[in-house]
């Protein structure tokens, strides 16, 4: 009974971080992210977006390549680890946005590879192997 019990709540744990992640709301939310970083043409939002979700599915094949090469844990740790410095990098890129009068290139162009890096980590780690 115990070994069982270890399984339900990690396996319980394991899912509720990975809703706790926040991927789905930074899914939803990323038009305005790439808006408030500097992006306003729709067409451009829409790009960005469209290259988002290219880059998040080549990232789950990637995931499930190597998924028994490597195993679960290591994959795992390296996608949650990812996703906590690419969020960081998003505050940082965010933060100087917010503060600085005009949109330099170079925090617009941070903004969106760590929104980038973020789905990519999310989907070698937390979202396939849940």
């Amino acid at each position: 009974m115990r070994p069982i019990r270890q399984i339900l709540i990690t396996s319980i744990g394991i899912n509720f971080f990975m809703q706790a992640s926040g991927n789905d709301t930074i899914v939803y939310y990323s038009p305005k992210v790439f808006k408030d970083a500097g992006i306003h043409d729709r067409r451009h939002q829409f790009n960005v977006t469209v290259v988002m979700g290219i880059v998040k599915t080549c990232f789950v094949f990637i995931s499930a390549l190597y998924l028994d090469h490597f195993g679960r844990r290591p994959l795992q740790m390296l996608g949650t680890i990812g996703m906590a410095f690419s969020l960081a990098g998003l505050r940082v890129g965010s933060n100087y946005l917010e503060q600085s009068n005009e949109k330099p290139v170079l925090a617009i162009t941070l903004c969106i590879v760590v929104v980038y890096a973020n789905f990519s980590f999310f989907s070698i780690g937390l979202g396939p192997i849940t």
